[in-house]
């Protein structure tokens, strides 16, 4: 006697899992990993959406297990890592309120590498505004950057002589009144305002430094 029995096995191809997303974040930021392969996962986060938002603070390996119709499944890996975000600041020297033509120093600081906004990629550069100038500093932390602004107040001064005349006869007086500063200085060498001179015969010529702190101009 003899008997036959025939048992079909069916077999599935496992589906491949897969991690995409960006792998590389500025400390602070998010990033959005979205797995494929499957049609349903579950996230070793505890969350089984797809795709997840996560914000780690220092590298951290994320997993999913990628399940198909059939109840195939296949994990893929992936790992986040985290880059401390940069501080741009600027110092300057000489500081507060300068002279027009004062040549200044900016010094960056907060991060690995720097771009200002003239262009320059040094971390220290130097200018002489000749009026109000306004400096912006980035500051990189390989893909993640930080923006700094700093603001120069620049004082001009620009003299000026008011006389009472500009032709006279020999002998006759003339009245300088100089503006501009808070205190002057003649070519003669005198210091007081308004100054009187007697010219002499033919053309002389007066000029004046006028200087409100630190700053002078003629």
């Amino acid at each position: 006697c003899s008997a036959t029995v025939t048992y079909t096995v069916s077999t599935f191809t496992p589906p491949v899992a897969g991690i995409s997303g960006n792998t590389t974040l500025c400390a602070g930021s998010a990033a959005t990993l979205t797995a494929s392969g499957g049609n349903s996962y579950s996230w070793n986060t505890g969350s089984t959406q797809n795709p997840i938002s996560v914000s780690p603070t220092a590298a951290t390996g994320y997993t999913v297990i990628a399940t198909d119709n059939n109840g195939c499944t296949d994990t893929a890996s992936v790992s986040v890592a985290v880059t401390s975000a940069p501080a741009a600041s600027i110092s300057i020297a000489p500081s507060g309120t300068v002279c027009a033509g004062t040549v200044i120093t900016l010094s960056a600081s907060g991060g690995s590498t720097y771009q200002w906004s003239n262009g320059s990629g040094a971390a220290n550069i130097t200018d002489a505004p000749a009026q109000n100038a306004t400096y912006t500093l980035t500051a990189f932390n390989g893909s993640c950057q930080d923006t700094a602004t700093i603001s120069v107040t620049v004082t001009s001064i620009t003299a000026n002589i008011n006389a009472s005349a500009t032709t006279v006869c020999a002998g006759q007086a003339v009245t300088l009144s100089a503006t501009g500063g808070t205190s002057y200085q003649w070519n003669g060498g005198q210091t007081n305002n308004p100054l009187v001179v007697t010219p002499v015969i033919g053309i002389t010529t007066y000029v004046v430094t006028a200087f409100s702190g630190n700053c002078s101009g003629q």
